[in-house]
């Protein structure tokens, strides 16, 4: 029997049982990129039963339902007691004044389908050290907390159903939104000559080209990441894409994947991504 709180690392349950794989993909649909390996590897390892459950909009209960037959027990004091931490709001965030404290509601945008990170980082960085920004959204920005985790105190608190608040309170350092930097050494910023002597190292029926510029977020990210999941080790892949894709670069940073990143126009952007080594 093993025992699982809603702070268990769904990389945790997998490994102590595989079956667990097809319960929690079977819950809600959101769930169900559990069963791509690659989705799978970048997902498990960061989220938690309880971050599981706010991003697929189910009760913790059905988690329990769907995982207590695999032999899993569930640690209910363990997680009322972590639950009464989590909605506890630090100290920081009780004595900081409110006008010290902007509030940035990005669900219009999300309901227009373009991406609010670089909008976000646009206000946290007009922030001045000591000040927090409130990021109003409809679920918990996992990346984006991940994103300024070095550069800010945070913390969430779900208000309603479908609203959730995260306080980023600035550290005293400055916030560089380069994306080369946020990223890792396999990111390479290119312009369209050495982007090209990117490209002339792959004959083109290695190269897979997909177009995700049409699609709603978070369509691109998924379909480029299954795209990826069947990729050749001396194959490339050729994304048409209409942003610089930051989350997408911060999970594939920590993979075997290399990226070049050409930024030919406003609205056209090409990524070319392969194994790296």
């Amino acid at each position: 029997m093993v025992t699982i709180t809603n702070h268990t690392k769904l990389s945790e349950i997998i490994l102590a049982n595989s079956d667990s794989i097809d319960a929690i993909a079977a819950i809600a649909k959101p769930l169900e990129k559990l069963k791509n390996p690659l989705l799978r590897k970048l997902m498990a390892s960061r989220i938690t039963l309880s971050e599981a459950a706010h991003i697929s909009g189910c009760d913790l209960d059905m988690f329990m339902q769907a995982l207590i037959p695999l032999g899993f027990s569930f640690d209910q004091e363990g997680a009322a007691n972590e639950k009464e931490e989590i909605e506890k709001k630090p100290q920081w965030l009780l004595t900081i004044p409110d006008d010290k404290i902007s509030d940035f509601d990005v669900r219009p945008v999300m309901d227009s389908g373009d991406d609010p990170l670089k909008a976000i980082v646009k206000e946290f960085g007009a922030i001045t050290d000591g000040e927090v920004l409130c990021i109003i959204n409809s679920f918990v920005p996992y990346p984006l907390i991940s994103l300024l985790a070095g550069k800010s105190l945070t913390f969430t608190a779900q208000i309603g159903p479908s609203e959730h608040h995260t306080w980023f309170l600035k550290r005293f350092c400055e916030v560089n939104p380069s994306v080369e930097k946020t990223l890792g050494k396999a990111l390479i910023m290119d312009d369209e000559t050495s982007f090209a002597a990117a490209l002339a190292n792959f004959p083109e029926p290695a190269v897979k080209r997909i177009d995700v510029r049409h699609l709603l977020m978070p369509a691109p990210m998924q379909t480029i990441l299954d795209a990826l999941t069947g990729l050749g080790d001396s194959d490339a892949l050729y994304v048409y894409h209409k942003k610089v894709p930051v989350y997408l670069l911060e999970e594939l940073n920590e993979t075997q994947f290399a990226v070049h990143v050409l930024n030919l126009a406003e609205g056209d952007v090409r990524l070319l991504i392969y194994k790296n080594g």
